[in-house]
């Protein structure tokens, strides 16, 4: 629940520090659960271009 909820965070319209405590909150779990860190890469590459100083 908690990882879809992140993942929610990072490609909604959300402000950008909840996209940056989603994206720390998802490097643990990514150590237990191997397919979080290519989603997580993923979504970051296709955001990256668009988003403020702080993603």
């Amino acid at each position: 629940m908690y990882i879809q909820v992140c993942f929610d965070n990072i490609i909604t319209n959300a402000k950008i520090a909840p996209k940056a405590y989603a994206m720390n909150t998802l490097y643990p779990f990514g150590t237990d659960y191997d397919w979080i860190y290519p989603e997580l890469v993923l979504i970051l590459q296709r955001g990256y271009q668009m988003q403020s100083s702080g993603f």
